[in-house]
């Protein structure tokens, strides 16, 4: 564990928690999930973890309680191509913010420097540190779940260009692998949305004015990572329609060109056909050159039926 504990205008940073709270105190605590049930006491938050155990943890949502906000966040990651997701839960109070996390995430840790750097950047035009932290991780939870959004898009881009400007066959797997990452990131963001508007309902009263506008403002993300992860949607399945339709009128080609071998080679198997039956009297069979006219009609047919094709393009 460790955490930071807020006065009027000092911050002291504690790597464990033995005592007390102290009403006139904020606490910011990082802890492990083994270390809830021990800090849930001391906080008052034995409801949301008895209610929401890690057995029966779901995807990101908001819980509202007596006295604070259970928030379970799904933090989506970019690794090799896969997205994975890196679980936190909060427990947000009027003076406390409880992170639980199994393992470490780069934007809390920029919280802790800037904490560590400036103080005074927690404390500004806010009546709270909490908060000023709070709105903190979720606008670091919106950076960084938009770079794996912007990511997914540069590789649907990629795979666009390859469909249509190189005609690339055999892409199926890597599209079904790619609209699984789609799926995933999707179904992590798309509730953000009401946790939003849960927060700036402000339930609890526990935001301050001074910082209503900017939880409105963590609101508009939430609904725009939202759009962005359903635009994403649409995205690989007209990926995925483009990819369909390129194989399509690629069978259609090698259709087109077997059905002008075949309108070629009709009348020639025709022509062949009718000299070949076996009457007694074709006067052509007679002729001294006879086969060799009979070439000749056959190549003139051939190449004029070429020559219609190509000025009509088909070839």
């Amino acid at each position: 564990m460790r955490g930071y504990v807020f006065s009027v205008d000092t911050c002291e940073k504690v790597d464990s928690f033995k005592n007390e709270i102290e009403p006139e105190k904020s606490y910011f605590l990082i802890v492990k999930p083994g270390e809830l049930n021990e800090i849930g006491i001391k906080f008052d938050i034995m409801e949301g973890l008895n209610g929401n155990s890690a057995e029966r943890r779901q995807h990101t949502g908001i819980e509202t309680f007596k006295n604070h906000y259970s928030l379970k966040l799904d933090v989506p990651e970019s690794v090799e191509g896969r997205v994975i997701v890196k679980q936190m839960d909060l427990y947000y109070g009027k003076n406390f913010i409880i992170c639980s996390v199994n393992e470490e995430l780069s934007f809390l840790s920029k919280i802790e420097e800037e904490i560590q750097k400036s103080i005074t950047l927690v404390f500004k035009n806010s009546l709270s540190p909490i908060n000023k932290i709070i709105y903190m991780i979720f606008d670091g939870f919106v950076i960084k779940s938009l770079s794996v959004i912007s990511e997914l898009e540069r590789k649907i881009e990629a795979q666009e260009e390859r469909i249509l400007k190189i005609g690339k066959k055999n892409m199926i797997n890597e599209l079904i692998f790619l609209r699984r990452q789609v799926l995933k990131i999707r179904r992590y963001l798309n509730p953000l949305a009401y946790i939003g508007d849960v927060l700036i309902l402000n339930e609890l009263e526990f935001i301050d004015d001074s910082m209503l506008k900017y939880f409105s403002n963590i609101s508009i993300k939430f609904q725009q990572l939202n759009n962005d992860a359903n635009e994403l949607y649409y995205s690989i399945s007209n990926l995925r329609e483009a990819y369909e339709s390129e194989i399509s009128n690629q069978l259609n080609e090698i259709m087109k060109a077997f059905t002008i071998v075949s309108t070629i080679f009709l009348p020639l198997t025709l022509v062949s056909g009718i000299y070949g039956m076996n009457f007694d009297y074709i006067p052509e069979l007679k002729l001294r050159y006879g086969y060799f006219m009979i070439l000749g009609f056959m190549a003139c047919i051939a190449i004029g039926l070429i020559l219609i094709f190509k000025k009509k393009k088909w070839i």
